[in-house]
């Protein structure tokens, strides 16, 4: 679902104005190292993921954003980052999404498209995905970084 019932609803109120939105995103490697990565409907290139719906867990919101858009079960192993992220969509809703970014381990389904929000998918190196201007933090995306240091 490109967007949630709950954002939609604010939408009716507030039209494109910006929204501080709280989201997850999966960083999915191959044995290769690289990153999966996907183009959406919104003619953007990211991380799987999503606005965490209201009552849904951060874990609970990456699991189910990764089954609807890409068909696959996944299981969130770490957090490696939480970020910022600035987007305004080509129609015009501005969004400041704070991300948390998982590192998630497919353990069932195949790549198919999901709810239709995903047109294509593709694995890049860390650097591939810097050149094309992805707001994420490169050190996030590369399969060796095991997140920050506990305190």
């Amino acid at each position: 679902m490109p967007i949630s019932t709950y954002l939609q609803s604010l939408r009716e109120h507030v039209g494109t104005a910006l929204l501080l939105v709280p989201a997850v995103t999966a960083i999915i490697h191959n044995e290769q190292g690289e990153v999966l990565m996907v183009y959406t409907t919104d003619e953007m290139w990211g991380t799987p993921g999503g606005a965490i719906d209201p009552g849904e867990s951060a874990a609970e919101a990456v699991v189910r954003e990764v089954r609807e858009e890409l068909g696959v079960e996944v299981v969130p192993r770490a957090v490696l980052a939480v970020f910022r992220q600035h987007i305004v969509y080509p129609h015009g809703d501005q969004m400041d999404y704070t991300s948390i970014a998982f590192r998630c381990d497919v353990v069932s389904g195949d790549l198919s498209p999901g709810d239709g929000e995903v047109l294509r998918w593709q694995w890049v190196t860390p650097d591939e995905v810097a050149r094309q201007g992805v707001p994420i933090p490169i050190h996030v995306l590369r399969s060796d970084y095991d997140g920050p240091p506990a305190f």
